[in-house]
């Protein structure tokens, strides 16, 4: 139960940043490998999109990601180029004490 709300609070995150974009229908987090997978429902699209953020850290101000895969080549071109390196702010409250928790 304890997980299930940890997840809750990063599926929150996400959600977020996606706000108008998407949504994150399933998120899987392997700690020993440094990889979330997200299965995503994004806007305009027919089928789920899966992605894999690998290489993350989590730091004080927020979490960065080393490199992306998507079943989409365009998405995965996107996300490499503009977000893989470069840190997404996380707010400090309950959103980065589940984070901080789970990752």
């Amino acid at each position: 139960m304890i997980k299930a709300m940890k997840m809750a609070g990063i599926k929150q995150v996400a959600n977020r940043y996606l706000d108008g974009i998407g949504l994150v229908r399933d998120l899987e987090i392997d700690q020993a490998g440094k990889r979330i997978a997200l299965v995503l429902e994004l806007d305009g699209e027919d089928v789920f999109v899966k992605v894999i953020a690998e290489g993350y850290h989590l730091g004080k101000d927020g979490i960065t990601f080393h490199a992306f895969k998507c079943d989409k080549i365009w998405i995965e071109t996107l996300l490499n180029r503009f977000l893989a390196g470069r840190r997404i702010d996380v707010p400090e409250g309950l959103a980065y004490t589940a984070l901080k928790a789970v990752l």
